[in-house]
């Protein structure tokens, strides 16, 4: 079990960066006494921390686990029993006052406005170590570009905000997005160029030199620079810090976390405030402390039949979904066998981040991955691809599939066969991970896949999120996406 957490949240940082109704804080910062912090390495380290917060901050529904219901549930593939706003969400019933679309907004800005103050005051401090200073203010410019990159690819066109903002008057418009990934490319190259490529023990969990190659191939395919996203995906595989495990299960095993397949992990601990939710979204609620499990799940989410059956046979990656007379390995050794078909609607639940009840009874602390190196190699072949590099790329599928129990795919020398066979096996590998839908919408794939496989009709504009009507009331310059 891990036993380092770098996330400290510190009061100086509420203060700098206080989240308000807008993403823009109208708090002017200046009223913040400089002799008392921007000081010390300690200062400084502090304050990266805070950034790295927002992934994990519950009170900010945080990118961890709100992230997955945004990538994963205008797919389908996860079902839920509740939430309104959720199920709108999968109906492709999408309007700019849903809550679950709108917190993204949210905790993306509160990220990158906090990034935006550690890099303008710890660029001033003269008085530290000039190495530590360059990689803190990486870690400050790869989370500026992660947050602009989750919010580019959900929203499209967004404000772009680069200095700490004092101005309470300051009312952006949108910046055009080719701009934003332009800016997002160079943050990721920046923090590239100083980050280690791995940390000691005590500082597990921070953005790498991989981590952020791996976020710079994704801008590069949103960019359509294929030859970028090669190079930096080649980047990645010649660093020697990342393997596929043997079995893709114990990359989701509690206590194993942090491995050679994660590049970017948020990082959870066993404490009253700092497990998540995740567990009781999945747990089915004949699942009780008796078996093992924790007490609070709530079954509101569950796989789809549509989605059990696309797994070939032989998938080892099936242990993802639990169906009657099926069990699951909890922590203590315990194991729980789904019973009954009425624990779900149609008797299926999720396995993933269901891991039974901490021996604390805490919330649930196994990380959740954000960037694993089987999308890197997905990504790498979804590049090749676009270059006619069919053979290599169906090398880069088989590899995955390979892992999983099956063998090889046969090479199809057209580019949208290829990019299909690609999302198939994503669909697969990521299923309620970060990233689904929107390698989906990506590659223009997402209407055809509702269609085929729920019957449901997307409309144009889902292919981008509402802007959240809040700040359209806020700020009269920002303009409503396109059909909305």
């Amino acid at each position: 079990m891990k036993k380092y957490k770098i996330f400290a949240f510190i009061s100086i940082i509420c203060v700098l960066t206080a989240c308000s109704e807008s993403f823009l804080d109208k708090a002017p910062m200046g009223d913040v006494s400089d002799a008392a912090f921007w000081k010390t390495s300690a200062d400084l380290e502090s304050a990266v921390n805070g950034i790295y917060y927002v992934i994990r901050d519950r009170d900010a529904r945080n990118i961890a686990q709100f992230w997955p219901f945004a990538a994963n549930i205008p797919l389908n593939d996860m079902q839920t029993t509740s939430y309104g706003d959720v199920v709108d969400m999968a109906n492709m019933k999408w309007n700019s006052t849903n809550l679950w679309l709108n917190c993204i907004w949210n905790a993306m800005y509160m990220g990158a406005t906090r990034a935006n103050v550690v890099i303008s005051r710890g660029s001033k401090m003269d008085n530290i170590d000039a190495t530590f200073k360059d990689i803190k203010i990486g870690e400050a410019k790869f989370l500026r570009g992660f947050y602009y990159l989750m919010l580019v690819r959900a929203y499209g066109d967004v404000p772009l905000l680069l200095e700490e903002q004092t101005d309470a008057t300051i009312l952006p418009t949108r910046t055009p997005k080719v701009d934003v990934l332009a800016q997002i490319v160079k943050d990721f190259t920046e923090a590239a160029a100083v980050l280690p490529a791995s940390w000691n023990d005590a500082n597990k969990g921070r953005a790498t030199k991989g981590t952020a190659i791996g976020y710079l191939a994704i801008a590069n395919l949103y960019q359509e620079d294929w030859d970028a996203a090669i190079t930096n995906s080649e980047a990645i595989f010649d660093l020697n810090q990342y393997s596929l495990l043997t079995n893709q299960k114990d990359l989701y095993k509690w206590g194993n976390e942090n491995t050679s397949e994660s590049l970017f992990e948020c990082q959870f601990r066993d404490a009253t405030t700092d497990g998540h939710f995740m567990e009781y979204f999945l747990e089915p609620t004949i699942a009780t402390a008796a078996m093992g499990c924790d007490p609070n799940g709530w079954g509101v989410l569950y796989p789809s039949n549509q989605f059990r059956a696309a797994f070939e046979p032989g998938d080892k990656r099936r242990w993802q979904i639990l169906s009657k007379g099926e069990t699951l390995e909890l922590i203590g050794g315990i194991t729980f066998t789904m019973d009954s078909t009425s624990a779900t609607p149609n008797g299926l639940a999720c396995a993933k981040y269901w891991v039974g009840r901490l021996p604390s009874n805490n919330s649930p602390d196994q990380n959740i991955i954000l960037l694993k190196f089987s999308e890197v190699i997905m990504n790498y072949a979804e590049a090749l691809a676009n270059k006619s590099r069919f053979a290599d790329a169906y090398a880069q599928i088989n590899r995955i599939r390979n892992r999983s129990g099956l063998p090889n795919k046969a090479t199809i020398n057209e580019i949208e066969a290829c990019i299909q066979d690609i999302n198939k096996e994503r669909r697969i590998e990521n299923f309620w991970d970060e990233n689904g839908w929107f390698d989906l919408t990506r590659t223009k794939q997402a209407k055809k896949f509702l269609l085929d496989t729920y019957g449901i009709t997307m409309p144009d504009q889902n292919y981008l999120y509402p802007i959240p009507q809040t700040e359209l009331n806020l700020n009269p310059n920002l303009t409503q996406n396109l059909g909305y």
